[in-house]
Formats: structure tokens, C-alpha cells, sequence
């Protein structure tokens, strides 16, 4: 294969990293909004927020988790959406990895049950989970070449 037919692969690996990062957030978010009180008590389980904290991380984290899910799929800044996405999954890596230093067994309320196998359910599956994600966004960060649909005007 040619050097020049590999290039132009690049644009779809960049598409399909942005949409199963982007879906992933989306859904996430999407479920917690629906769920705000399941999410509530994770947090709590989690043992890590004061409790005047819980209420306004169950309504801020979804929204921005859903944006960030949008903006990724939709090519809506993609590398901005991208590096908020890998904060993100840093913040829930250190959460995670807290929590099993504890020794606590925990579910991270991600995903609706249905999807826990999917993407994974045991600590270790969901820190190998965010790290392979993490991944995908650093890969969308520095993707430089031409973007597959994207809406142009916000397209950075």
C-alpha cells in the first residue's frame, strides 16, 4: 500500500474515534440525567465530595458530559471536546483508583445496567475502559489532517 492510500485513511480513523468517544459521554450523561438519584448515591458511595457538593456535581457533571459527547460526534470543536473529554476521564481514574485503595467495590454509574458488560463493571475493567478512551481523545487532539463530517463553521 501506498503511502499516499494510508493517508487517507486517517480521516475515517479520526470520525470513528470521535463517535464512540463522543457516543460513550453522550450516553453516559444521557443516563445520569434520567437517573439523577442513582447517580446521587454513587457519588456518595464514592465517599469523596462533601455532601453540599453531591447536588450541584449531579447536575453540572451529565450536562457536560452530554455536551462533550455531542460536540465530539458532531465534530463541534473536536479537540477542545476531546482534551475535556480526557479531563474528564482523569478525574473518574483518580476517582476510581481512591476508591480501590480503600478496598471499596463500587459501580462507577456510567451506563444504564443493560451496558455495564459492555463496558466493563469490575474497577479494573473500568480503568483499562478510560484509558483506552483516553487514548481516543489524545488521538483526536492531534489529529491534524481533514476532518469527515464535521460541521464546518465550528470545526476547529
Amino acid at each position: 500500500m501506498k503511502r499516499t492510500e494510508n493517508i487517507t485513511l486517517y480521516p475515517y480513523i479520526d470520525l470513528l474515534l470521535r463517535w464512540i468517544l463522543g457516543l460513550t459521554f453522550a450516553i453516559a450523561g444521557g443516563y445520569k440525567l434520567t437517573a439523577p438519584e442513582t447517580f446521587a448515591q454513587i457519588l456518595i458511595s464514592y465517599d469523596l465530595l462533601p455532601a453540599a457538593a453531591i447536588q450541584p456535581v449531579v447536575v453540572f457533571l451529565p450536562c457536560l458530559e452530554l455536551v462533550v459527547g455531542v460536540a465530539l460526534a458532531s465534530g463541534i470543536y473536536p479537540r477542545a471536546a476531546a482534551l475535556l473529554s480526557n479531563i474528564l476521564l482523569v478525574v473518574f481514574m483518580v476517582a476510581i483508583t481512591l476508591n480501590l485503595l480503600r478496598g471499596q467495590v463500587f459501580d462507577c454509574g456510567c451506563f444504564p445496567t443493560v451496558m455495564k458488560k459492555l463496558y466493563a463493571s469490575s474497577p479494573f475493567g473500568m480503568l483499562a475502559r478510560d484509558a483506552i478512551l483516553m487514548l481516543m481523545g489524545v488521538g483526536v487532539m492531534v489529529y491534524r489532517g481533514p476532518r469527515k463530517w464535521v460541521l464546518r463553521r465550528f470545526a476547529a
